[in-house]
C-alpha cells in the first residue's frame, strides 16, 4: 500500500483507515450498501478521500490527485487530522481498562 501514489478501494473500514494512517490519497469506489456507504460519506465529508458514482469519474478523481500535488497533500493533511496513528493502541488500552474493571466488579461479588 505504501508504494501507491493514489489508492483505489471500496470504502471498507480497515483498508480506508490503514490508507489514512499511511498518508495515501484515497479514491473510494462503489461501496457495499450499509456501513461502507457510511464510511465513504464520512471520509469524503472530512476531506480524507474522494469518489464518484461512475468508474470514469473515479479514474478522473485519481488522475486529479496524481497531478495536483496540493490537492493530494490537503487530503493527506485531513487524514492526519482525523485518523489517529495510535488508534490500535488506544483501542487496546480501552479494552484492557474495561476488562480490568469488569474483573474487579466480579471479584467484589464473590
Amino acid at each position: 500500500m505504501k508504494a501507491c501514489d493514489v489508492l483505489f478501494t471500496k470504502p471498507g473500514g480497515l483498508t480506508s483507515t490503514e490508507a489514512a494512517v499511511a498518508g495515501i490519497p484515497i479514491v473510494h469506489t462503489d461501496p457495499i450498501p450499509g456501513c461502507e456507504t457510511a464510511n465513504r460519506k464520512f471520509f469524503i465529508k472530512l476531506g480524507m478521500s474522494s469518489s464518484d458514482f461512475t468508474p470514469k469519474g473515479q479514474a478522473e478523481q485519481g488522475l486529479y490527485l496524481m497531478y495536483d500535488q496540493d490537492a493530494a497533500r490537503k487530503m493527506v493533511d485531513n487524514q492526519y487530522k482525523n485518523i489517529h496513528k495510535d488508534a490500535g493502541e488506544r483501542i487496546y488500552y480501552f479494552i484492557e481498562e474495561k476488562l480490568k474493571a469488569a474483573q474487579d466488579r466480579q471479584q467484589e461479588v464473590f
